[in-house]
């Protein structure tokens, strides 16, 4: 059986490839874009169980929260894909905490992430890739 997908939109590079490390020792096959506009087409294409999304898109700074976020929210929840929200702005994620299954605020742990995807898309516990190969 192939691993469950999950999309991190996330503009900030070495963050994204951070959320992905977290995701791929969760269990799933990971994708990575750092635009809106690219997410609403990769949400329908691939169908991920789980949408890491950053609050503060670069290509979406001139557009306010409200405008960006509702489109890809329908579009997660038309597919069954379970939207959790990065941010480190604490008035937005009290804001926003009822639009998404989960709203974690920057630093994120990578351990919470990884622990919290798994029980949001019930993920039997896997066993980690070894640090080592051998």
């Amino acid at each position: 059986m192939p691993p469950p997908l999950a999309l991190v939109v996330e503009d900030d590079w070495a963050l994204a490839k951070s959320f992905q490390i977290a995701l791929q020792r969760a269990g799933f096959e990971v994708h990575l874009t750092a635009m809106a506009r690219v997410a609403l087409e990769l949400v329908v294409a691939l169908r991920p169980c789980l949408v890491v999304l950053d609050l503060h898109l670069a290509d979406a700074a001139d557009l306010p929260a409200a405008q960006v976020q509702p489109p890809l929210v329908q579009v997660c929840q038309t597919v069954g894909a379970r939207v959790v929200a990065v941010t480190g702005d604490p008035h937005l994620a009290d804001y926003l905490q009822t639009d998404f299954d989960l709203v974690l605020f920057k630093p994120v742990s990578l351990a919470q992430l990884r622990d919290l995807a798994r029980r949001l898309c019930r993920l039997s516990d896997l066993a980690e890739p070894s640090a080592t190969t051998g």
